[in-house]
């Protein structure tokens, strides 16, 4: 308190420091000032009412402790927290108006927000960020690295691992989360409202969101263990040939676009993951053909489109599932440029649930190739031909459940296939190509049909189920 009864200021002067910075019971106003940087041991507390300050120097939080941090809602300019084995808790909300910087130590959120212009913790020191119940929010508008972790040797994360990047600016933002693991990867929000951001190469997070408002993510190959949700078409997805990999390995996470497009490739990489559409989803631009890979984990369609401008993959051993819960949901195959459409030579461990369907749109004078390959009868999936010009041809020995071919102008190769479902040609414009190979008919339950609207199949036909009708 001011012993003259006026206010007063307290300068930090070089070298300072302290074990518990206190002030309270001021009855007069108290002004911390200075520029230096100051080191504290224990905790730091100040009042709501009669502390200002205008100390732009960085704290340092250097205890070994348990230490506490109440500001009462007055901004400071930087911290460090580089407290060997230190915890440093927050008993209200923080806001610096500079860098947050864990060197040493455990940063305790609780239920407290922290704002800060930017965040960096990159060594290979033993450090904690316990987020609780809250979340770090980070406001800088500069072009700077506003998130970084670069190295993440020894970095754990706990609670719901959350940050927030706001603010605006015409400049480039940019976060580097490093490689953290699936258990301590951190959840980004981006409600920026202008300018880029730009994650680091092979960054990983947990949950990405992606508020609704005018600025651009670069396209960047990034690792998502979580939750992707798009809020609306506002932002700029940057097109690109760099990836995001949706890689959890338990639980089942939601994509949500609400109408943006991503114009790049997607890989789902998970053992033991779903990925669950909660809206139609659309991948490319109709200009660059990109490619969708399903390596490990379950790809859940629910009753939505998935329109992809390109290829998609799932050649390996690996245990992977294609599910669609609902009704009216499909896979579009919209045909730019490549000759492979679709690609699942190797079908070990690959199954499907429900009534799978693949159809193919587009025109151009390609020749393209789908290639489900030898599916069981349960797991053999739908395709609907329907492009309007160009030729089509599975690979040999191929196996699909119905095939649709629709009456356009396009024509279908001769290629030996098993057909365990219905057959449709839509009507006489499309092509059949003549040729020995033959198509099989080898349901084993139920009655399949045959509609062929007066075209002519000029190529053997085999039927052979037992138990089926045809």
């Amino acid at each position: 308190a001011s012993d003259s009864g006026a206010p007063f200021t307290v300068t930090v002067s070089t070298g300072a420091v302290c074990n518990n910075l206190t002030a309270s019971g001021l009855d007069q106003t108290m002004t911390l000032s200075g520029s230096t940087a100051m080191s504290i041991y224990g905790n730091l507390s100040v009042p709501a009412t009669n502390f200002t300050q205008s100390y732009t120097g960085t704290i340092t939080f250097a205890g070994t402790g348990s230490e506490t941090i109440t500001t009462n809602g007055k901004t400071f300019t930087a911290f460090t927290f580089d407290g060997v084995g230190g915890t440093f808790t927050l008993q209200d909300a923080l806001t610096l108006s500079g860098t947050a910087t864990l060197t040493n130590g455990t940063l305790a959120l609780g239920s407290y927000t922290f704002t800060c212009s930017t965040f960096s913790s990159s060594n290979a020191n033993a450090r904690t960020i316990s987020f609780g119940t809250s979340k770090i929010v980070i406001t800088s508008a500069a072009a700077t690295p506003v998130w970084t972790t670069t190295t993440v040797t020894n970095l754990t994360t706990s609670g719901t691992q959350l940050v927030e990047l706001t603010g605006g600016g015409a400049t480039t933002k940019t976060i580097n989360t490093g490689a953290l693991s699936e258990a301590n990867s951190i959840s980004f929000t981006l409600s920026t409202t202008a300018g880029t951001v730009a994650f680091n190469a092979n960054n990983t997070v947990r949950n990405l969101t992606i508020a609704n408002n005018s600025f651009t993510l670069s396209n960047v190959a990034i690792t998502i263990y979580g939750n992707l949700t798009v809020n609306g078409t506002a932002p700029t997805l940057t097109t690109g040939a760099n990836a995001w990999t949706f890689a959890a390995t338990s639980g089942t996470k939601t994509i949500t676009t609400n109408g943006e497009t991503l114009a790049f490739p997607l890989t789902f990489n998970g053992a033991g993951g779903t990925w669950a559409l909660q809206d139609a989803l659309t991948i490319g631009d109709g200009i660059t053909s990109r490619t969708v890979t399903l390596t490990a984990g379950t790809l859940e369609l629910n009753s939505y489109t998935f329109t992809l401008f390109g290829v998609f993959s799932s050649s390996n051993s690996n245990t992977r599932r294609i599910q669609m819960s609902g009704s009216g949901g499909k896979i579009v195959l919209v045909v730019v440029s490549a000759t492979s459409l679709w690609g699942s030579a190797t079908v070990t461990n690959m199954t499907t649930d429900g009534n799978v369907l693949v159809q193919v749109t587009g025109g151009g004078v390609t020749s393209n190739s789908i290639n489900p390959g030898q599916l069981s009868e349960a797991d053999a999936m739908s395709f609907q031909l329907s492009r309007t010009s160009g030729t089509i041809s599975f690979n040999t020995s191929d196996r699909v459940k119905n095939l649709t071919i629709d009456n356009n102008s396009f024509t279908v190769s001769n290629i030996q296939i098993t057909i365990y479902g219905n057959l449709i040609v839509g009507g006489t414009n499309v092509t059949l190509t003549d040729g020995s190979n033959a198509w099989t008919f080898a349901a084993t339950s139920g009655t399949k049909t045959i509609t062929t609207n007066g075209e002519t199949l000029d190529f053997p036909l085999t039927f052979n189920g037992v138990g089926g009708t045809w």
